[in-house]
């Protein structure tokens, strides 16, 4: 797992590389951020853009 941490991957996209579980990978990093082996960063999640054209369509509709 730490040789996939690029600080471009998301965990979800390191976990299917790799063939673990997200929240494998997730308890992973969480153990190597305590260890100060990585730096977590807290990015928004980029939806693709028909999930985010259904989001802005059911916040119009509010």
């Amino acid at each position: 797992v730490l040789a996939e941490i690029d600080g471009e991957r998301d965990l979800r996209r390191i976990a299917a590389h790799v063939g673990k579980s997200s929240f494998d990978v997730a308890k992973i990093v969480f153990g190597l951020a305590s260890m100060d082996v990585v730096r977590v960063e807290d990015r928004p999640m980029q939806l693709p853009d028909r999930e985010l054209d259904g989001e802005l369509q059911d916040l119009e509709r509010r």
